[in-house]
């Protein structure tokens, strides 16, 4: 993506924000060393997990709004040659259940996605999502409120979850895997 970084900005701690509303941000490389960040959504309520196709065209993320009468849902955009985005499209709505923490991608370029909470909808399950969105598979986790995924270990076939609990598990034999990032 050109040296950019994206990151996303959720107001978890109840803080006093400094801008009136969380969103996706980009930051730009400049010649000197240093990079140039700029608010490129407008649209999201929490951004949480954040992804980009491997192609560099195509950015997924995580709006995960609490305590609003709104769905958290998995959305995506097109990214655009100059770094700004596309029309965002859902791809993914979790109805009143807890959406996406975190997510990664496997080997195949689909999204795993850590999501949901015994307290709502299904849950607490790892997510795997087709790039249009269809869900190809879900496994129930161990503990409740997954936080975030990833899939490293020997050959990349060990799915390491974290938790809101604070613990983490190590799945050895998951069924998915995933690739180098870099």
């Amino acid at each position: 993506t050109r040296g950019r970084i994206w990151f996303t900005d959720p107001n978890y701690g109840g803080r006093p924000l400094s801008i009136p509303t969380e969103q996706v941000y980009r930051a730009d490389p400049q010649p000197d060393g240093s990079y140039t960040v700029s608010r490129v959504t407008e649209d999201m309520r929490r951004p949480n997990g954040i992804l980009i196709s491997a192609s560099g065209d195509r950015l997924f993320v995580a709006d995960t709004p609490s305590g609003e009468k709104i769905h958290p849902k998995l959305v995506t955009y097109p990214i655009n040659p100059d770094g700004s985005l596309g029309e965002q499209s859902t791809l993914h709505d979790f109805g009143w259940g807890r959406g996406i923490d975190g997510m990664c991608w496997d080997a195949n370029e689909n999204i795993v996605a850590a999501a949901g909470s015994n307290r709502y909808g299904p849950g607490p399950m790892i997510y795997v999502f087709a790039t249009d969105g269809r869900v190809l598979e879900t496994q129930r986790t161990p503990s409740d409120m997954p936080t975030n995924c990833l899939l490293g270990g020997h050959r990349y076939a060990e799915l390491f979850i974290t938790y809101g609990t604070g613990m983490v598990h190590r799945v050895a034999d998951s069924g998915l895997k995933g690739r180098p990032i870099i």
